[in-house]
Formats: structure tokens, sequence, C-alpha cells
């Protein structure tokens, strides 16, 4: 199943290397997507948590029938 999701281009991220010591990455394109999704499962997110309310219950609707 999938639904567009509207991400921004270009993000900041900043973390923490195997020694502690902070990084920060920009990215932009695919790569921002990517960190993004990525993130997103880290906070236990799914892509209709970005839908408005009316296609997230499409979305919701369509998994309960399959």
């Amino acid at each position: 199943m999938t639904a567009d999701v509207e991400r921004p281009s270009h993000v900041v991220v900043k973390g923490l290397d195997l020694d502690l010591e902070e990084v920060k990455l920009e990215v932009e394109g695919a790569l921002a997507r990517i960190f993004q999704h990525e993130i997103d499962h880290l906070h236990g997110r799914f892509f209709f948590d970005h839908l408005n309310p009316i296609k997230r219950q499409l979305v919701k609707a369509r998994i309960r029938r399959t």
C-alpha cells in the first residue's frame, strides 16, 4: 500500500558518533527523504501518520480489508 507523503527536500540531522562526538549532516533530495523515512521508523511512525485525516481513514480501511 502506498500514498504520497510530502516531506521537506532539505534536512539537518544531528547525532553522536561511536566516540560520542556530535555529528551534524545537512542533506538534500533523495537522501533527505531517506533520512526522514528512517527517523520515522525510529519514532514508531508510519506513512499514514503523515496523511490528512480523510486520506488516513481511507488507508486504514483498506488495511483492515486485507
